[in-house]
């Protein structure tokens, strides 16, 4: 049960019960229809495997034929209940007026100003109150300079920052472009796991519109548990998650997030 469970919401938080046989199949390592046949019965009939809610789609490829299971459910529900808490419950907020001061001290060095909806992001990640804010915008939209802003700001309140993204290369990207010391998710979860977590006040989350359900259903109670703000940035229609699931767009409506739309590259 719990094997079939991780490799069929691997990538995908539905299936269907041709993908449920093709696993089975995979795993006894030969194609008996009978066994499989029966196999599949028995866990698609079990108090863990749930229907999910059919689309047109769906209906027309496979009858409608979608299955979930209960430990995806549950992730999920992890996710917006505690993304729902966090809402107000900030452990790091900056005063308005220092934040906006350590914006300029920033702009200044850089040699650049935030346009209008990198500024919103700024305050809101910075200055917003909620333990769990996101922004939402598409590539060259300006994210990580805003980002890099606000690293700027919370460290220089001695706050510790950590970015992660869903891939080494993507964090490695964040970690040159908004100056933090990096993790993937995946890396960050497992630590959590296995009780070595990092010491951190703050954490970035690059691409979180491509994040793991199972991966948010580790890191955000253990964020919301020990004092730590979470700030996400993505884009929920860019691409699928990496793993199981996108909750980013409900997410985002959560939080009001802010968007940012204007596309910095076009501007140069």
């Amino acid at each position: 049960q719990e094997h079939l469970d991780t490799t069929l919401t691997e990538h995908d938080a539905v299936f269907t019960r041709v993908q449920a046989e093709t696993a089975i199949m995979r795993r006894l390592g030969n194609g008996d229809p009978e066994q499989v046949n029966a196999i599949a019965d028995t866990y698609l009939d079990g108090a863990g495997t749930l229907d999910a809610v059919p689309t047109m789609l769906s209906q027309r490829l496979n009858d409608g034929e979608r299955y979930t299971t209960e430990a995806m459910l549950t992730a999920e529900k992890t996710v917006y209940d505690t993304t729902a808490r966090g809402l107000g419950q900030a452990h790091h907020t900056i005063d308005r007026d220092q934040a906006v001061m350590a914006l300029s001290v920033y702009e200044a060095a850089e040699g650049f100003q935030l346009n209008e909806g990198q500024r919103a992001m700024f305050l809101s990640w910075t200055s917003g109150g909620n333990q769990v804010d996101l922004t939402i915008g598409a590539a060259g939209t300006g994210k990580t300079a805003a980002a890099d802003a606000a690293r700027y700001a919370w460290e220089s309140q001695g706050l510790r920052v950590l970015g992660i993204s869903t891939s080494g290369l993507a964090a490695q990207n964040l970690g040159a472009a908004a100056k933090l010391d990096v993790s993937t998710a995946h890396g960050l979860a497992t630590a959590i796991q296995e009780g070595r977590a990092p010491a951190v006040d703050v954490l970035v989350w690059d691409e979180m519109g491509m994040a793991s359900t199972r991966e948010q259903a580790v890191i955000l109670p253990w964020a919301a548990a020990n004092g730590v703000d979470l700030r996400g940035q993505g884009d929920p229609k860019q691409l699928d998650s990496v793993g199981a699931g996108s909750t980013f767009g409900r997410q985002c409506e959560q939080v009001n997030a802010t968007e940012l739309t204007q596309n910095m590259r076009q501007d140069l």
